[in-house]
């Protein structure tokens, strides 16, 4: 576990596509990505395609486990329901979220898709960090980029983190331009996980100077729980406190559905 005085100012955010917990043995070991999850040491976990299901090796439910081992607080996207579970996305945060939106960016004609929007406050100040899962098909995330940007530009008060696995292999144009600044446009090669050839994880900060380390979690361990790898990213806070606050060790978190719980600040009015 990383120690307070390291890193003062900045985040640890990672995104991670843990293919339902499915290695590329083709064996579904939940407690495999959780010895990822825990390596990695985020503050903030963004990960897709999440089946929240039960399991007996964990003896109870994914996300609720995931939260419960690495002290987090968990807020789930799910976009649809695969063999009685809830797929999608999920965020893991150190942080008690402030506000959260599940957004629906799905195109007609293809699989669901979703967006998660959650917002921490760091020493008084606000982030926002978005998650998302994009489609397979130029057309459909051309549709889905709009989508993004719509939301992007709403809000731009906030420091701001796009993450996500986005089966593309650049930012496009209609993007840089969403929030004052030029987002970060480094990349990272994060499958297949045996051999990395393609940048398909991303992780996008504005501004860019604000991203200060961007790499991938590759251990053997890694290599194995999933097709693609972990992308993680220190962003930097500026003048801002130390934000990496440690984890309560029995906090109690609540697994949102669809971005909604009573337990939590509802969703701050647009600005």
């Amino acid at each position: 576990m990383r120690k307070e005085s390291q890193q003062p100012r900045s985040l640890r955010i990672a995104t991670y596509n843990i293919h339902d917990c499915v290695g590329i043995d083709g064996i579904r070991a939940p407690l495999r990505i959780l010895e990822v999850l825990r390596g990695i040491d985020a503050d903030v976990l963004l990960l897709q395609e999440l089946s929240n299901s039960r399991d007996d090796q964990i003896g109870g439910m994914l996300v609720e486990m995931f939260a419960h081992e690495l002290g987090m607080h968990a807020v789930q996207g799910a976009t649809l329901t695969r063999d009685d579970a809830e797929y999608g996305n999920l965020c893991l945060t150190r942080i008690e979220p402030t506000w959260f939106e599940a957004h629906d960016i799905s195109v007609a004609g293809y699989e669901p898709r979703g967006l998660l929007e959650v917002g921490i406050s760091v020493g008084g100040a606000s982030v926002r960090i978005l998650g998302t899962h994009l489609g397979l098909r130029p057309k459909e995330r051309a549709r889905q980029y709009q989508q993004i940007r719509r939301i992007l530009t709403r809000n731009q008060t906030s420091r701001t983190t796009l993450a996500g696995d986005f089966n593309d292999l650049r930012l496009p144009r209609q993007l840089h331009s969403a929030i004052s600044g030029s987002p970060s446009i480094l990349r990272r090669r994060t499958f297949p996980s045996r051999w990395p050839a393609l940048p398909l994880d991303r992780i996008h900060a504005w501004p860019a100077s604000s991203l200060c380390k961007l790499a991938t979690e590759n251990g053997d361990v890694a290599r194995r729980a999933s097709d693609h790898l972990p992308l993680i990213a220190e962003i930097t806070l500026d003048g801002l406190q130390a934000c990496t606050v440690r984890p309560k060790r029995d906090p109690s978190p609540q697994a949102t559905r669809n971005g909604r719980d009573v337990s939590m600040t509802p969703r701050k009015p647009h600005e």
